[in-house]
Protein backbone atom coordinates (compact mmCIF):
# COMPACT_ATOMS: atom_id res chain seq x y z
CA UNK A 1 0.00 0.00 0.00
CA UNK A 2 1.06 3.37 -1.04
CA UNK A 3 -0.03 4.52 2.04
CA UNK A 4 1.86 2.37 4.32
CA UNK A 5 4.79 3.63 2.54
CA UNK A 6 5.17 6.75 1.26
CA UNK A 7 8.86 7.12 0.82
CA UNK A 8 8.81 3.88 -1.14
CA UNK A 9 9.57 4.24 -5.12
CA UNK A 10 9.28 1.62 -7.56
CA UNK A 11 12.57 1.80 -8.96
CA UNK A 12 11.26 0.56 -12.71
CA UNK A 13 9.15 4.05 -13.15
CA UNK A 14 11.70 6.77 -14.43
CA UNK A 15 9.51 8.92 -15.84
CA UNK A 16 5.54 9.01 -14.70
CA UNK A 17 3.84 8.64 -17.99
CA UNK A 18 -0.38 8.77 -18.71
CA UNK A 19 -1.81 6.85 -21.98
CA UNK A 20 -4.97 7.42 -23.42
CA UNK A 21 -6.47 4.57 -25.80
CA UNK A 22 -8.98 5.38 -28.45
CA UNK A 23 -10.84 2.12 -30.09
CA UNK A 24 -10.39 1.99 -33.56
CA UNK A 25 -10.46 -0.46 -36.82
CA UNK A 26 -8.35 -3.49 -36.27
CA UNK A 27 -5.79 -3.47 -39.26
CA UNK A 28 -5.95 -7.73 -38.75
CA UNK A 29 -8.75 -10.08 -39.81
CA UNK A 30 -9.07 -11.47 -36.68
CA UNK A 31 -10.66 -8.69 -34.85
CA UNK A 32 -13.07 -5.97 -35.62
CA UNK A 33 -11.43 -3.20 -33.52
CA UNK A 34 -8.68 -2.84 -31.19
CA UNK A 35 -6.93 0.24 -28.79
CA UNK A 36 -4.56 2.77 -30.02
CA UNK A 37 -2.99 4.50 -27.46
CA UNK A 38 -0.88 7.79 -26.96
CA UNK A 39 1.17 8.01 -24.58
CA UNK A 40 2.63 11.26 -22.39
CA UNK A 41 5.11 12.22 -20.05
CA UNK A 42 6.63 15.40 -18.53
CA UNK A 43 5.24 18.55 -19.25
CA UNK A 44 3.23 17.27 -22.74
CA UNK A 45 0.20 18.31 -22.54
CA UNK A 46 -3.23 15.50 -22.89
CA UNK A 47 -5.02 15.42 -26.18
CA UNK A 48 -8.37 13.89 -25.83
CA UNK A 49 -11.00 13.66 -27.98
CA UNK A 50 -13.72 13.35 -25.43
CA UNK A 51 -12.23 16.04 -23.69
CA UNK A 52 -10.81 18.79 -26.17
CA UNK A 53 -11.06 21.54 -23.27
CA UNK A 54 -8.45 19.32 -20.83
CA UNK A 55 -5.53 21.65 -20.47
CA UNK A 56 -3.66 19.44 -17.75
CA UNK A 57 -0.11 18.36 -18.38
CA UNK A 58 1.27 14.54 -16.74
CA UNK A 59 3.48 16.97 -14.48
CA UNK A 60 0.14 18.94 -13.10
CA UNK A 61 -1.33 15.55 -12.47
CA UNK A 62 1.00 13.80 -10.68
CA UNK A 63 1.88 16.74 -8.17
CA UNK A 64 -2.06 16.50 -7.48
CA UNK A 65 -2.26 13.16 -7.10
CA UNK A 66 0.80 13.20 -4.35
CA UNK A 67 -1.17 16.26 -2.77
CA UNK A 68 1.49 18.83 -4.47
Amino acid sequence: SVARYPNRKNPKIEEPTISIGQLVPSRSILVEREYEFESFTGKDRLKSRFFPELNLTVEEIIAFGSGN
